[in-house]
Order: C-alpha cells, then structure tokens, then sequence
C-alpha cells in the first residue's frame, strides 16, 4: 500500500512539476494541495498564501511584479469573473481570506488551484522543463559530434540511415 501512495505521490510532483521548485515554496503547497483535497478551503487559501509569500521571498519585488502580470494573463485567459478574480488576487498578492458560502468557496478554491499552477509553472516548471530539455539535448549532440569526430578520425563519414535499412537490420 505505501508503495502505492509513493507512486502516486511522485506522479502528482511530476505532474505539478514540484521536483523544479525549491523546498520553501514545495513544502506549504504540497500543504495546501492536501487541505484542498480535503475541502478544506480556509486553510487552503492560507497555505497558497503563505506559499505565494515564498514564492515572491524567492524572486524579489521584480519577481513579483512578474507574478502579478502573469495573473492578470492567466485572468484573461481562464475568463474569470471580476468577483472571483478579486478574491483569487486577495489570496496570492494580499492578506485576504475571503470566506462566503459553500459555493463561493469552491469556486474560487478552484480558480485558486488553477491560478497557483499557473504561477508555479512560469515561475519555475517552465523554466526547469526547458533547461533540464535542453541539457538532454546538448548530451546527445556531443555523443554525436564523439562519434561523428571518432569516425573522421578513421577515414569513415557518417551516412544518413534511411528508413528501409533500420527496418532491415
């Protein structure tokens, strides 16, 4: 069973891509997806907060200035009502909690969610996914210039495969 949970466990980190953000700002929302799965929106909107204030502690008034043009983008782009987009902003770049019914909550836990993704991802994922694909690439063009190096040394070129003769072997 344990072996389970660590597989799922290590499936949402990737999914999320919380292996690309520093421990100060993966532990309070690892916290807040907890509290959120648990419907627990009060203290969902506090650890997505506090894990906002990591996050703008991380990357300066510069960083934040950027976090907060993201937002606005991620606003445009999801449609969000202004009265939800005002309780969402609240709860990343202020000190609001806003608590109404049930189904205020929800909504706007939703919106949350999907904002904090947003933000984490162009903060960080985005930027770990692209260098972490580029460092690949760059080990695999140096194989190719070793082998390529190595079979000029010998006199040899490389030829192109073409597609009948990989079938082939």
């Amino acid at each position: 069973m344990s072996a389970c949970l660590d597989a799922a466990d290590r499936k949402t980190r990737e999914q999320l891509g919380l292996n690309y953000l520093p421990a100060s700002v993966a532990e309070p929302f690892k916290e807040a997806l907890g509290c959120y799965s648990h419907g627990l929106m009060g203290a969902f909107f506090a650890m997505c907060g506090l894990t906002a204030r990591a996050v703008f502690d991380d990357v300066g008034e510069a960083g934040r200035l950027r976090c907060f043009e993201d937002f606005r983008e991620m606003q445009r782009l999801a449609g969000l009502t202004p009265e939800v987009a005002e309780h969402v902003q609240q709860i990343i770049f202020g000190t609001g909690n806003p608590h109404g019914d049930d189904r205020a909550d929800r909504l706007v836990g939703a919106a949350t969610f999907e904002a904090m993704k947003d933000l984490l991802y162009q903060t960080y994922v985005r930027g770990g996914r692209l260098r972490s694909a580029l460092q690949m690439r760059q080990l695999f063009a140096a194989h190719f210039a070793d082998l390529s190096a190595d079979h000029d040394r010998q006199g040899e070129t490389l030829r192109p495969v073409k597609p009948a003769q990989v079938r082939a072997a």
